[in-house]
């Protein structure tokens, strides 16, 4: 990632999903090592892939709430309009404009 944190998949390693995502897809919890990346196995901040909005990186974090978020970044809207956006399964996401 840009800054310098880890994406990993959808499970963490134990086969669980991570019930702790901040509004930016990401928490604090143990990495495995990788050689071919050059990190140890220690316990950071980094992203994971979800099945929901932002289904991978929503901002640069750690934050505690969407609206900390939000304000990292002067494009992000107050206004309560919405687009709605369905997807090949079915399900339909309703994004903030």
């Amino acid at each position: 990632m840009l800054d310098g944190r880890g994406l990993y998949g959808k499970w963490e390693s134990t086969g669980s999903v991570p019930s702790d995502l901040d509004a930016c897809n990401g928490h604090t919890g143990p990495v495995p090592a990788s050689a071919e990346f050059g990190t140890t196995a220690s316990t950071v901040y980094h992203y994971h892939m979800s099945a929901h909005p932002p289904f991978t990186v929503g901002c640069f974090g750690p934050v505690s709430s969407v609206d900390q978020c939000k304000g990292l970044y002067s494009e992000c809207s107050d206004s309560s309009e919405t687009s709605n956006i369905a997807n090949t399964n079915g399900n339909t996401y309703s994004y903030q404009k």
